[in-house]
């Protein structure tokens, strides 16, 4: 969730949503295209959370 996005996601909303949560971050910089704004972190922030996904699916 990054802090000028338009849509914004509260954790306690999506823990009531999503049934396992396996990683969650809040960055200081980006906004509704983080893939434009920051691409580098956004491509580290991609890499880390599928490997937190594939390492929650073992």
């Amino acid at each position: 969730m990054y802090p000028r996005d338009i849509e914004r996601c509260p954790r306690p909303w999506a823990e009531e949503r999503f049934r396992q949560i396996v990683r969650w971050r809040e960055p200081d910089v980006g906004g509704h295209f983080p893939s434009l704004e920051v691409p580098d972190f956004f491509v580290r922030d991609l890499r880390e959370g599928f490997a937190a996904v594939l390492a929650a699916r073992r």
